[in-house]
């Protein structure tokens, strides 16, 4: 995956799954994955590694069950182990149940919310290991049923590995303890496909992902995708899984360090971690088109802070920056524009936040921007502020699953009011808090919404050949399909009666022309995803609002 990255992937696909690989191989990616989790968080279908969490659970389980082991037979005897483990086994199942409604994340991806299932397992080997049924057919069966009725009964919607969990896990177990030799699983394909089920699973993910990025997912290419699963897990099982490695010695600390698979393992993490904190090497494509697919450098650093913001490049600015994440971006593209007059900018920015300034049932949103609007009034040195929302998608709903029609989703706040009438409201809303900003300070600058891409960039670019260093312009989509978009957005904000050093800047002029809006534009990337303006997108955007404000003057 490292080889393929390195040839395929942009920059910032590659620090992410040079993350992934370091994490996978050392056994911890599950809990990277549910840290990964929010606003940001990529498509599962785009992770290349994403199946490896359940491994990590299953390989901390085995590391240490053997410790558990070890203190129960040290403390009670090996007679202890079977009524240890199946206490341990009940304990897990209960907080299992909790977790699940609780903290929903850590349930569904950490270990102490999955030791049951696996010692469901344990436990049908302690205590049915000499077990034979005259029911063993009936057994079978049964566990079968429970499996394939799961599939009909649960989606994603339910908790989970909660209660409803038990239905699969006993049916597994009910076909372990029938230990059947005459059924239909036990014909030649599945055996084959069983022998080399775990060499599949580490393929078909990768496959899936693979395709996603090509945009090949119609049927065919989901049956395609088997087929080529159990190709090269077939080829896996033969010359990897059954490679004859030297025997590690036992009891031996360095031989264990110097075994050939603990060498490739730290080769791997290093090299991993090496991709990782290079930014995925963008020295792989210089002066390529990919390698401004970049987000500033300050893009987590800076969120949700009111109190105390981040005051980027210098202190004392005049500058202030408001919005969600479409103004993280922003921020440092100004400060590092107005630092060449010794000026600096304070960034105000909250991801996933819709404008909610005068709406106080939106809880935490609106908390974080009255505190925020209150803070940049009352500080005198600022003069000047900028604010970017991404307030279509508020009011209407991410684009990407509707295109190319239009998404009417209600907004995610005043849910008692029509859709229609929440969306008036919110708007209303954002107008008076650019009024209250605009009686105290010089000038305030409103980005409107910036237009959104109908695919990832990153995966725009893999489809567009890294290697030719001459994108031009990439489309994005048609400038009507922006317009009627964000129309209701852009009416009522360029007709509202705002007070006249409100000042709008237009994203369109620059990232779009009488046709066309574009994710690559002149070979630079405006995007680094499919709807957040890249750094160099956002420079773009900063050189129209700096123009405008000499003009201003």
């Amino acid at each position: 995956m490292m080889l393929f990255g390195w040839l395929y992937l942009t920059p910032l696909d590659y620090t992410q799954l040079s993350k992934h690989v370091a994490s996978s191989i050392g056994f911890v990616s599950n809990m990277i994955y549910m840290s990964e989790s929010g606003y940001f968080d990529v498509d599962s279908k785009y992770k290349w590694l994403l199946h490896t969490w359940s491994l990590s659970v299953e390989w901390q389980f085995y590391m240490i069950y053997p410790v558990f082991v070890f203190f129960v037979v040290s403390i009670f005897s090996k007679n202890g182990v079977k009524s240890a483990l199946l206490g341990l086994t009940v304990i897990s199942f209960i907080f299992s149940i909790l977790s699940s409604y609780l903290w929903e994340l850590n349930s569904y991806y950490l270990l102490p919310s999955r030791v049951w299932q696996m010692g469901v397992g344990a436990l049908a080997f302690l205590y049915f290991n000499k077990y034979y049924s005259k029911f063993s057919e009936r057994l079978f069966f049964g566990g079968m049923f429970l499996i394939l009725l799961s599939y009909f009964l649960f989606d994603e919607g339910d908790p989970w590995p909660g209660y409803l969990s038990v239905v699969p896990c006993f049916g597994a177990f009910l076909i372990i303890i029938a230990r059947s030799t005459n059924s239909f699983i036990t014909n030649g394909f599945l055996q084959f496909v069983g022998y080399r089920s775990y060499s599949i699973y580490l393929w078909h993910w990768p496959i899936v992902v693979l395709f996603s990025y090509l945009n090949l997912e119609s049927p065919f290419y989901a049956f395609l995708g088997l087929i080529v699963s159990i190709l090269f897990g077939d080829i896996s099982y033969r010359y990897v899984e059954n490679l004859k490695w030297i025997k590690a010695p036992k009891y031996s600390v360095v031989g264990l360090i110097f075994y050939p698979p603990s060498i490739a393992a730290v080769l791997i993490i290093s090299f991993g971690t090496y991709v990782y904190v290079s930014d995925g090497l963008k020295s792989r494509f210089p002066d390529h088109p990919a390698s401004t697919i970049e987000r500033s450098p300050m893009a987590y650093e800076c969120n949700s802070k009111w109190k105390d913001p981040c005051e980027l490049f210098n202190k004392n600015g005049s500058w202030a920056v408001i919005g969600n994440s479409h103004a993280v971006e922003l921020s440092y593209a100004l400060a590092e524009k107005v630092s060449n007059y010794g000026d600096g900018v304070k960034q105000y920015t909250k991801v996933g936040c819709t404008t909610a300034y005068n709406i106080s049932e939106s809880g935490d949103c609106s908390h974080w921007e009255k505190k925020s609007v209150a803070s940049v009034i009352s500080d005198e040195e600022i003069k000047n502020v900028l604010v970017s929302y991404r307030i279509t998608s508020s009011l209407f709903g991410d684009n990407i699953s509707d295109y190319p029609s239009f998404p009417d989703k209600p907004p995610s706040v005043l849910n008692y009011l029509s859709k229609e009438e929440a969306r008036a409201e919110i708007l209303k809303s954002f107008s008076s808090m650019l009024r209250d900003l605009a009686i105290v300070k010089d000038k305030v600058y409103v980005v409107l919404p910036i237009p959104e891409l109908y695919e990832n960039i990153n995966r725009l670019a893999f489809r567009n050949n890294l290697y030719d260093d001459e994108y031009g312009n990439i489309y994005g989509t048609s400038l009507d399909y922006y317009l009627e978009r964000n129309a209701l957005v852009r009416e009522y904000l360029l007709q509202s009666d705002l007070p006249s050093n409100v000042h709008f800047i237009d994203p369109k002029d620059t990232f779009c022309d009488d046709i066309s809006c574009y994710s690559f534009k002149s070979n630079v990337a405006l995007y680094f995803d499919d709807d957040h303006p890249s750094l160099s997108g956002a420079k773009l955007i900063v050189d129209d609002l700096l123009e405008l404000h000499l003009i201003e003057g």
